[in-house]
């Protein structure tokens, strides 16, 4: 069975990234059953909004997420923080060093945001997966 646990932030927004989570994972990740998700909603470095990570045992992640986000960027950024959790627990994206390989090709620290394909994949599904929550849960 999967584990997530969150931390900070307010009850609420809590609330709000653990049914945003269990959403994402119940849709697109429906046969993974041993992920431990750690999540920290905190103040974070300026200009960013989140990010994803692994932890040191396989299927092990770790996502950060700005405290500062108003409800609506905090779901769209969770979003955006669950694809590149899909995109690891695929084993599609890691990181080798300073490098990135995504599915077969290895890219450089030095591509711009706008050529990396997982973030181009991550920036598409977030909003989709927003939609997707917002009718869901807001009948």
């Amino acid at each position: 069975m999967n584990k997530i646990l969150i931390a900070g932030g307010t009850r609420k927004k809590q609330t709000i990234v653990r049914k945003a989570v269990e959403f994402y994972i119940k849709k697109y990740l429906p046969r993974f059953k041993t992920i431990e998700l750690y999540i920290s909603i905190k103040n974070i470095e300026e200009g960013h909004w989140g990010e994803c990570s692994e932890g040191e045992h396989d299927r092990e992640f770790l996502i950060l997420l700005s405290n500062k986000l108003s409800e609506f960027d905090l779901l769209s950024t969770t979003f955006h923080e669950m694809v590149h959790l899909k995109q690891h627990v695929r084993k599609e994206l890691s990181y080798i060093g300073e490098r990135t390989r995504w599915k077969k090709k290895i890219y450089s620290a030095k591509t711009p945001v706008s050529k990396m394909p997982w973030e181009r994949e991550a920036q598409k599904m977030e909003y989709q997966c927003l939609l997707e929550f917002l009718a869901e849960y807001c009948r």
